[in-house]
């Protein structure tokens, strides 16, 4: 009993942490992550597609276009039409839109509770902003720090501290961590979900497939209603990567691996289905029928991804870009801007994800090394899982990538956050687990006192 009440009260402990650091740094950049100026233009060029929608249901209804996303005053999407400035200034000073065009990308579930919210309150639109930003910051601060409390309980206090660090102090989960378009927190849903549900019952003969698919359809269909297929490729690996580690710790052997990920996936598939069916019907609402919603969505995804670059404009320039010069800018790309953080404005220090890809190298070869040396008898399925886990990550945001080069090639104010689902936190997890490993090693283990010049 005294043992089921420390761990709770540990579970508090972090969490509590966790809100307390995470919330501030999403909601108004406390921790400086990101630069001041960056991060609230970024904040209003990604989330006026939500104002926007605010000023249409206030103005027409909360489903009239269908309860879409969209743009105020432009008879078409074009981003040379676009002016969040006036988005603002029409739901600030309550004015209204002379025409309203509906994104049709997303279902924008935000924008009903949202409206709803408004309608109930009658607050005024500069503290509803401010509601909206920090429980979408608090949301996100709960749902990372569970992931935080997952690797604490999991892979030790090490792990937890370190990754707990690098997202306070993440430029880009800054940025995206209380956006109210962005809504953050969807994506890892189903990673927590996936993870807590292993951590219970990955050795329990209460393990049960049709209850996990469930739960992994229903925080898939959470994650699409909020962000819809944004990143989708990664949304759906990311929670799989779980059993890669409960698979390798716990010895599931092959069959039982790859059987559990499979029925996993269909969960995670039909959330998604789902989530899909109920956009089309969205869509159908503006276009007028089934057809012509199929055809959006296949045109949106053929811009994104490997359409034919004569039936395109505008993005006819990224469907032709090669892969290699893209994924070699997001490998260079800037991770954390250390110069920010520490309040130096003479020169800039910037960590790059090719500098962090290399230390988590490092640190694979010194954990292999230390599993290899050692004499005292430490948890070698631990390691060996966190490892295999943390590089077979990389795939999620990858996939991306590659199969969505042509969003990857023009969003490069974006889609650097996809190496946090979940692969840089897993990196860090297992920098913190080999320090951990290390301290404990120094402490018991004569292979390393010897080195210590301490008697044996």
């Amino acid at each position: 009993m005294n043992k089921s009440l420390r761990f709770s009260l540990e579970s508090i402990l972090i969490l509590l942490l966790a809100l307390l650091l995470f919330t501030p740094g999403f909601y108004r950049n406390q921790w400086m992550a990101a630069g001041r100026k960056w991060f609230y233009d970024w904040q209003k060029n990604s989330e006026h597609m939500v104002i926007a929608r605010l000023v249409e249901s206030r103005q027409s209804g909360i489903f009239s276009h269908g309860a879409l996303l969209g743009f105020g005053n432009i008879p078409t999407w074009r981003n040379d039409a676009q002016n969040p400035g006036l988005e603002y200034q029409a739901y600030l000073e309550e004015g209204e839109f002379q025409s309203y065009f509906a994104y049709t990308s997303v279902p924008g579930i935000q924008g009903i509770f949202f409206s709803i919210f408004e309608q109930l309150t009658k607050f005024s639109p500069g503290m509803n902003l401010k509601i909206f930003h920090g429980a979408i910051s608090v949301l996100t601060a709960f749902v990372l720090g569970l992931f935080v409390y997952w690797t604490s309980k999991e892979l030790g206090r090490a792990a937890g501290l370190l990754t707990l660090v690098f997202i306070a102090f993440s430029e880009w989960i800054t940025l995206f961590g209380g956006n109210i378009y962005w809504n953050l927190w969807a994506f890892y849903l189903p990673l927590i979900a996936s993870s807590f549900y292993l951590m219970k019952n990955s050795s329990s003969e209460m393990y049960n497939h049709s209850s996990l698919g469930t739960l992994l359809a229903v925080t898939m269909l959470i994650k699409c209603f909020f962000t819809g297929f944004e990143y989708i490729t990664t949304a759906l690996m990311m929670p799989l990567v779980p059993f890669i580690f409960y698979g390798v710790r716990d010895s599931w052997g092959w069959a039982k691996l790859i059987g559990r990920s499979l029925r996993a996936s269909l969960g995670l598939l039909t959330g998604a289905t789902i989530g899909l069916f109920i956009l089309i019907w969205q869509i159908t609402q503006v276009q007028g029928g089934v057809q012509e919603a199929v055809g959006t969505i296949l045109h949106t995804l053929g811009r994104r991804s490997f359409g034919d670059p004569s039936q395109y404009t505008v993005e006819a320039e990224s469907l032709n870009a090669a892969l290699l010069p893209v994924l070699i800018k997001y490998i260079n790309g800037r991770a954390i801007l250390l110069s920010q953080i520490l309040h130096t404005t003479n020169f800039s220090i910037e960590v790059s994800y090719l500098a962090l890809f290399t230390a988590f190298l490092i640190v694979t070869i010194l954990l292999i090394t230390m599993m290899k040396l050692s004499s005292y008898p430490m948890n070698q399925l631990i390691g060996k899982a966190l490892i295999v886990t943390t590089w077979v990550s990389a795939i999620a945001p990858i996939s991306w990538f590659i199969l969505f080069k042509s969003h990857s090639y023009i969003h490069t104010h974006l889609n650097y956050i996809i190496w946090q689902m979940p692969f840089t936190l897993y990196g860090f997890a297992l920098c913190g687990y080999t320090i951990g490993v290390f301290m404990n090693l120094l402490s018991k283990d004569k292979y390393f006192r010897i080195y210590r010049l301490e008697p044996s």
